[in-house]
């Protein structure tokens, strides 16, 4: 039965590699208490680029992974979940 999930390796641009990295920093750092991604704003200062292009790797990450566009605002969580589930931030 399939689950809908991507095939590994799932294959990602370095760029694309960087923001998944950014977007879930916060769930491996031990001092946050509440898990949540990284904000856009958060990664584009981290990475040094703009918010828009951190949307612009998002929206790709999302559909490589197989997120619902109809998550809206859950889709960071669902994203970073994903990302950390797939070891793509290694």
């Amino acid at each position: 039965a399939r689950t809908g999930r991507p095939k590994a390796p799932l294959s990602l641009t370095d760029d694309e590699r960087e923001v998944a990295r950014a977007l879930a920093a916060p769930y491996r750092d031990p001092s946050v208490k509440a898990g949540r991604p990284a904000t856009r704003a958060e990664v584009a200062k981290d990475l040094a680029i703009s918010e828009r292009t951190v949307q612009r790797r998002l929206d790709t990450l999302a559909f490589k992974l197989k997120i619902d566009p109809d998550a809206k605002r859950e889709r960071p969580r669902l994203i970073a979940e994903r990302v950390l589930e797939l070891g793509l931030d290694r």
